[in-house]
């Protein structure tokens, strides 16, 4: 589980987190989300995100629900890639598929 966000906007609209990081760095890689939460509103909020984060971990292990840590999640998996077919991020150029992109796919 990371760090994410929903927007509510004054017309009523929201967004919701996506399965992937959405604040990169000006090199186009992910920026770590929890610097970026950090930053942009202070180390009270994140702190507070994060404590409700765990006790959220805590409850969903408590049903039997097992948690994949994000470093996991984001590893590669060998065999796997993304073709034209598979809409993962706007580059199918042979990417090599992640355990979250597995697990996203496998449950659609």
């Amino acid at each position: 589980m990371r760090l994410g966000e929903v927007l509510e906007y004054d017309d009523g609209t929201q967004t919701e987190p996506d399965i992937w990081p959405d604040v990169f760095e000006l090199d186009g890689k992910p920026r770590d989300l929890v610097e970026h939460y950090d930053e942009a509103m202070g180390s009270g909020s994140v702190a507070a995100m994060q404590a409700l984060r765990e006790r959220i971990e805590l409850a969903l292990q408590a049903e039997g629900i097992t948690i994949i840590p994000d470093k996991e999640a984001r590893k590669r998996v060998p065999g796997l890639k993304a073709d034209e077919e598979t809409i993962i991020h706007s580059d199918f150029s042979n990417r090599t598929v992640t355990v979250l992109d597995a697990f996203f796919f496998l449950t659609l």
